[in-house]
C-alpha cells in the first residue's frame, strides 16, 4: 500500500496515486498536502561562469528530481539543488520540451 492509503488523513480526499511516496499526517500545513515520487538526485558538476577571466571551477553537486502534485491538481516536475527549495517547477508538457531540447544540445 502506498504511503497516505492506510490511515489517511482527513484532509486526504482520494487515495495516492501508484507512484506516492509521501507519508501524509494529519497535521501536514496545507502547503505539505501535496503527493511526490521518491526524490531522484543525480550527481552533476557546476561551473560558475564561462567569462574567460574565471578560472574553470567546478563544483560537485547534487540535482533533486521529483513529481509532485496536489489532490485534483496536475503533475508538476520540480528540480532543485540537494535537499533546499525547488529552483525550477514545471508541467509536464514543458517537461517534455525541455528533455527534447537537452538531446538536441547534446547532438
Amino acid at each position: 500500500m502506498t504511503a497516505g492509503q492506510q490511515n489517511r488523513p482527513e484532509w486526504q480526499t482520494d487515495d495516492c496515486p501508484p507512484w506516492c511516496a509521501r507519508e501524509h499526517l494529519s497535521t501536514d500545513h496545507p502547503e505539505d498536502r501535496i503527493h511526490q515520487t521518491e526524490p531522484l538526485i543525480v550527481p552533476a558538476l557546476r561551473r560558475r561562469s564561462l567569462l574567460p577571466e574565471d578560472p574553470p571551477e567546478r563544483t560537485e553537486i547534487e540535482v533533486m528530481l521529483a513529481a509532485r502534485m496536489g489532490d485534483n491538481s496536475p503533475l508538476w516536475i520540480h528540480i532543485g539543488e540537494g535537499e533546499g527549495p525547488a529552483l525550477l517547477i514545471i508541467d509536464q508538457a514543458s517537461t517534455s520540451e525541455v528533455i527534447a531540447s537537452l538531446q538536441a544540445l547534446l547532438q
